[in-house]
């Protein structure tokens, strides 16, 4: 998935319409440096509910890491900086459950190693939804 894409994702939840926004990669934001041999990637997702019942956004918070070289980690969620010109920081956690109908907007700040490699977005079941490939 790029930016601008839109997906859509089923889950046990019903559907919903995912258009990734925006996703960089970068080693600081502001002040914030990340540790060595690790990098920064933002990315920023709106979700639309296309079903019937509340749809669960959790799991788009805390994809899998594949890097280039076959290191597979759990991405680490970086809270800050919480300086809205530097991040519009608005994690899935802080935002309600879309009911039917409603749309909701979320930028996740996660820190990886630094080469490239894959955000794998997997719902709560363990099913694989979509993938964010990420270049240096």
């Amino acid at each position: 998935m790029k930016a601008g894409q839109t997906v859509t994702a089923t889950t046990e939840d019903g559907a919903a319409a995912i258009t990734l926004l925006s996703v960089e990669n970068t080693t600081a934001i502001g002040d914030a440096k990340a540790d060595a041999g690790q990098q920064f990637v933002i990315y920023t997702m709106q979700v639309k509910n296309l079903g019937d019942t509340v749809w669960d956004t959790y799991w788009l918070g805390s994809p899998r890491w594949s890097g280039a070289d076959g290191e597979a980690v759990n991405p680490v969620f970086v809270a800050g900086p919480e300086d809205p010109d530097l991040i519009p920081y608005r994690p899935f956690s802080s935002t309600p459950e879309p009911r039917p109908g409603e749309h909701v907007k979320a930028t996740q700040v996660l820190g990886v190693p630094n080469n490239p490699g894959t955000l794998q977005f997997e719902d709560s079941e363990g099913n694989t939804q979509f993938n964010i490939a990420i270049t240096r």
